[in-house]
């Protein structure tokens, strides 16, 4: 009986087994299965979330143009009403810059004129410069005389203390 029974458990054992290899496999086949389907979700959510990425640039591009020409448009707005005041703003202005033009002009004849005694002064003081230079050569020139004329004093000095003191 123990044998039977022995054998009977072993025969249990084995098919238990071979159930749980069975089992096991098929869990392993999920798993795999549920793994391939993890990845290939993941890879999908990758390219969704950069596709939400693309429209937001995208939308955030649009929203920038939208305030430009907003923008534009305000000052193409303000720019059409001022231009019905412009001819009298243009007048006013030429007005002030035909006045600076005069006074430009009236500094600039002064200057003028500033310049013409400046150049005058310039030729006196030239012609002073000359004259000096030639008093200059001329008292060098004396100056050579009178210093040969103090060594032939010299000398005569000499010469007659000499005979003095003889």
């Amino acid at each position: 009986i123990l044998v039977v029974l022995c054998v009977g458990l072993v025969i249990a054992l084995i098919d238990g087994k071979k159930q749980a290899d069975t089992q096991r496999k098929k869990d392993a086949d999920t798993i795999l299965d549920f793994s391939n389907q993890l990845t290939t979700a993941s890879a999908s959510l990758d390219e969704l979330r950069q596709v939400n990425l693309m429209l937001t640039n995208d939308l955030d591009a649009s929203r920038q143009a939208l305030v430009t020409l907003s923008n534009q448009y305000i000052v193409t707005s303000d720019s059409l009403s001022n231009t019905k005041t412009t001819p009298q703003v243009a007048q006013a202005t030429l007005k002030v810059a035909q006045d600076q033009i005069a006074d430009l002009e009236a500094q600039n004849q002064a200057l003028d004129q500033r310049a013409a005694e400046m150049t005058n002064a310039i030729t006196n003081l030239s012609v002073q410069i000359a004259e000096t230079q030639l008093k200059l050569v001329k008292s060098e020139t004396n100056n050579v005389f009178l210093e040969n004329e103090l060594k032939q004093q010299m000398a005569k000095k000499a010469e007659l203390e000499r005979k003095f003191n003889d």
